[in-house]
C-alpha cells in the first residue's frame, strides 16, 4: 500500500490566512475519503503567500500567481487542489 498523500500548506500569519487554510483542509478531508487532517501542515510564512503543496509539488501559490487567499472559496481553485490530492 503506498504512503498516505501529505499536504502543505504555508499561509500569511499577519494577514489572517489560518483561516482560508484551516477551511481548506477541512473541506478536503470531507471531500478526499483518505485524507486525514494529520496528513496537512499548516505552517506560517511569507507575507502574503497562500502556497499549496501535495506531495512536494506546488498545486496552488498566491505568490507566483495571484491565486485568491483561500481556495476553498474559489472553486475552480479548490477543484485543482482536489483534483491533485485524488491523483495521489
Amino acid at each position: 500500500m503506498s504512503a498516505p498523500v501529505q499536504i502543505e500548506i504555508e499561509y500569511c500569519q499577519g494577514w489572517g490566512y489560518k483561516s482560508g487554510a484551516d477551511a481548506l483542509v477541512e473541506r478536503l478531508c470531507d471531500d478526499v475519503a483518505a485524507l486525514e487532517p494529520e496528513h496537512c501542515a499548516l505552517n506560517p510564512g511569507r507575507t502574503g503567500s497562500f502556497e499549496v503543496k501535495v506531495d512536494g509539488k506546488l498545486v496552488h501559490s498566491k505568490l507566483e500567481g495571484g491565486k485568491s487567499k483561500k481556495p476553498a472559496n474559489s472553486e475552480a481553485e479548490y477543484c485543482a487542489i482536489r483534483d491533485a490530492v485524488e491523483k495521489k
